[in-house]
This record gives structure tokens, C-alpha cells and sequence, in this order.
């Protein structure tokens, strides 16, 4: 089935991110040379490890590596692992027949949030527009009503009673539009029905987003409570002064290799180098392919200019996680690679 019928106008609206592109196909070649990613490096995360214990008196350990995972970024749609076990528990408990499709058929995956107003606000920016029509069960989840309230549409209330939504009065409701109007366009068919159908919040509970945050505050205060105010500035010290060297070190290969096929600034902050090859004017192909090829991975101009299609010279380059000899094969394979495109 073609869902992209239901988009709302600026989910409809965007483009691949080609950062998180480069970033999949970097993991699936381990041989990559990665400095196309924005990803800070964790050897200086503050948390090194965790304990926890669980309600029966047993211990889980977050070893330093796992923590390194942990804290950096992951796949926009979760991390693997985790994934991986809730698709196979969703087959074990309600084994969905969309699992066996094709992706093009609708495929079912899974995307975890932070959250379930973060889910909330996801799906309703993919699917509302302004005036759109939607059914809501009513009472309704409080966090549900924020999230659709701005978004200019029309909520249309369906009673409840102690079962939950009342089948006569969706049905009466639904009456107001005919099977043929769907082939219309503009016809104003409601876009979605909103309805919890086990627990439904407020008959129910759940967790808020405002809670999950107060805890993560709760982590941040012990941290700086425990360094205070000397060790959280001489843990920057020796933030700043990692990515300085790595800046360096990418400088000096870049002053190395590129040295009159580039031109660049030296970047005061951040952990990228903003790079213009000269006499190309679209380094588009040479970055998302010939480079990739050649096992470097950047990210074209492109991805940061609000025309997208635009042809542009630039690209960007990440001194964040590569070693300094890391870094000088990469500009060394992209200067041989610019010699052959002028």
C-alpha cells in the first residue's frame, strides 16, 4: 500500500539525510574511514560505567564500552539490539501479518522514541495538516490534546462510555462522509481516529515525557554536584584540549594532501572542517560515491543549504573520531581522487 497519500505537506516535504546515510553505509564497511559524522568521541564521556539493581536484589553492569555506546548517538531508529529483541517479541505475543510483507507493501518496523509524547507528536507532524479533520476519543490523554492543538486542525470528539469508545457514535459520526468521497479530492475525510484500547489515559496511567526528564536532570545534578565547579571546568579543559589536537591533526593533513586543490577556514569550534574544492562545482558524485569507494566517508554540501539540488563545492569533514594517520590516509585517497575529477 502507498501511504504517502496520508503525509502531511512537510512530512511530504523532506529529503534523505545524507549524513545518516553516509553514517549507514560506514557501519556496513568497517574498513570506511569515518569522518563524515557529527559524533563526539566517547573516550571523553564523564560516565564511564553504571550499576543497577533490580527489584530481586540482582545487579546489571554497564561496562565502559557498553557505556560509550550508550551515551553516543545511535540510528534514528533505535539502537540494534534493542530492536531487534522487540520485533521478535511483537512476533511472539501478536506474530502481525505486516512483518511478512515487503517493504514497499508497508512492512512493519519499529522506531523507538523518548517517549510517549515524544511518539505523539512524531506521528501527528507526519500525518496533520492545518484543517484536517481528526477523530479523538473523548476524554483524551492530556498530552495528546497539546500535541494536536497547534497544529490547526479539527477535532471531532467521539463519546465513551466505561468500554471505551461508543460504536453507534463513531459510526453516527462517520455517517457525515460517503465511501465515494475518499476518491475526491480535497474531501475532508478525517485523517485519523486517535483511541487507546487497553488502559486508555486518563482511565489509565502512564508516564509522562515530564518524568522521564526529571530523572535525566536527577543524573546531570549528582554529576556536577560530585565534580562541582573545578572538576566540570578542568572536564572541559581536557575536552577542548582533545578536540584542539585532533583539529590540528587534521589541519596538518589537510595542509599536506590539499594543499591547492581545497581552500578551508580553521575552525575556532566544533568538530568539523568546512572544506571548498576548487575548479569542482558539485562535489556531490565524489563524496557519495567515488569517495565512499575509495573507503573515505564525508558529507556533501548539500546536506547543510536549504536548496538541496543546488550544485556546491563544499563538503564536510569530522576530526571528532579518526586518529590523526586516520585522517591523512583519508585526505591523502580524497587529494588522488580530486586530481582525476578537475
Amino acid at each position: 500500500m502507498d501511504y504517502s497519500q496520508f503525509l502531511s505537506a512537510v512530512s511530504a516535504a523532506r529529503e534523505e539525510n545524507l549524513i545518516r546515510f553516509t553514517g549507514h553505509f560506514a557501519e556496513k564497511k568497517p574498513s570506511v574511514i569515518m569522518i563524515s559524522g557529527g559524533m563526539p568521541n566517547p573516550n571523553y564521556f564523564p560516565f564511564k560505567t553504571a550499576s543497577f539493581t533490580i527489584e530481586d536484589g540482582t545487579t546489571i553492569e554497564i561496562g565502559e564500552a557498553l557505556m560509550k555506546r550508550a551515551l553516543q548517538y545511535s540510528t534514528t531508529e533505535g539502537i540494534p539490539e534493542l530492536l531487534s529483541w522487540l520485533k521478535d517479541l511483537q512476533m511472539s505475543l501478536h506474530n502481525p501479518p505486516t512483518a511478512k510483507y515487503s517493504p514497499d507493501q508497508g512492512q512493519m518496523e519499529i522506531c523507538i522514541t523518548t517517549g510517549s509524547q515524544d511518539g505523539l507528536s512524531k506521528v501527528f507532524d507526519m500525518l496533520v495538516n492545518p484543517g484536517d479533520n481528526v477523530l479523538l476519543e473523548d476524554p483524551s490523554y492530556s498530552g495528546t490534546l497539546s500535541a494536536l492543538k497547534p497544529l490547526g486542525c479539527n477535532i471531532i470528539k467521539v463519546p465513551t462510555d466505561k468500554h471505551g469508545i461508543i460504536p453507534e457514535a463513531l459510526k453516527e459520526i462517520l455517517s457525515r462522509w460517503r465511501p465515494e468521497d475518499a476518491k475526491k479530492q480535497n474531501n475532508n475525510l478525517p485523517k485519523f481516529l486517535y483511541t487507546v484500547p487497553n488502559g486508555s489515559n486518563p482511565a489509565g496511567t502512564s508516564l509522562t515525557a515530564d518524568c522521564k526528564k526529571k530523572i535525566y536532570q536527577i543524573l546531570t545534578s549528582e554529576l556536577l554536584h560530585k565534580w562541582g565547579q573545578k572538576g566540570l571546568l578542568e572536564h572541559a579543559d581536557r575536552v577542548m584540549e582533545f578536540y584542539r589536537t585532533q583539529r590540528d591533526g587534521m589541519l596538518a593533513a589537510a595542509d599536506k594532501w590539499l594543499k591547492g586543490l581545497a581552500e578551508w577556514y580553521v575552525p575556532t569550534a566544533g568538530i568539523f572542517l568546512w572544506i571548498k574544492i576548487k575548479g569542482i562545482s558539485d562535489t556531490y558524485q565524489m563524496i557519495m560515491e567515488n569517495a565512499l569507494e575509495r573507503g573515505v566517508s564525508l558529507v556533501p554540501g548539500q546536506s547543510f543549504s536549504f536548496d538541496s539540488s543546488a550544485p556546491t563545492p563544499y563538503f564536510r569533514a569530522s576530526y571528532s573520531f579518526a586518529s590523526p594517520d586516520q585522517m591523512d590516509q583519508a585526505f591523502q585517497k580524497l587529494a588522488e581522487l580530486i586530481k582525476e575529477t578537475v
